[in-house]
């Protein structure tokens, strides 16, 4: 099935991406003020890690092999994700 590229990354952003922000946040809240003011770069970060993660592992399921995924080749596509 077609998604658009939009909609997809908005996919992603909130999948993995809002577990690692949360992550990252989390770290740059506990180390005071500096990581305070650190927030904006390190959410931009966090998404860019998140949303590379979520790409790579999209093409892992649809190229790679079931031994190596450790999960079933293809169960993305199958689940319609």
């Amino acid at each position: 099935k077609h998604v658009p590229l939009d909609a997809l990354e908005r996919i992603h952003r909130h999948k993995t991406g809002a577990l690692i922000r949360a992550a990252v946040r989390l770290g740059a809240l506990s180390a005071g003020d500096k990581g305070r003011r650190a927030l904006p770069v390190l959410d931009k970060y966090a998404e860019s890690i998140g949303l590379a993660f979520q790409v790579q592992d999209d093409i892992l399921d649809v190229v790679g092999d079931t031994a190596t995924l450790g999960k079933l080749q293809g169960a993305d596509q199958q689940l319609g994700k």
